[in-house]
C-alpha cells in the first residue's frame, strides 16, 4: 500500500488548513475536507481527508501534465474504494 502525505498548516487552531506552496502562496482545502476521520500510523494519530473530498480534489484543473496524469491514476485507484 502506498501512503501519500501532504504538509498542512493553519494560522491558528480555529483557521482552515492550507498547503504552503512557496513564495508565501497557499493552496487552500475545502472547508469540509477534514471531517472526523482519523487514522494512526506508527503511533501517530492524525486527521485524514474524507474520501469524497479527496475524489473532488483529484478532479480539479491542473496546468501541469504530470500532475494531471497522477490525478487520473489516483482517481482510478479511488474508484475501487467504497
Amino acid at each position: 500500500m502506498r501512503v501519500e502525505l501532504a504538509f498542512l498548516q493553519r494560522d491558528d487552531a480555529a483557521s482552515d488548513p492550507y498547503t504552503p506552496i512557496g513564495d508565501g502562496r497557499r493552496a487552500s482545502w475545502a472547508a469540509d475536507a477534514f471531517g472526523d476521520d482519523f487514522r494512526t500510523l506508527a503511533g501517530v494519530r492524525a486527521r485524514v481527508i474524507a474520501l469524497p473530498a479527496l475524489r473532488e480534489e483529484k478532479t480539479g484543473p491542473r496546468d501541469d501534465p504530470a500532475a494531471l496524469a497522477k490525478d487520473r491514476q489516483d482517481l482510478r485507484a479511488l474508484q475501487r474504494l467504497h
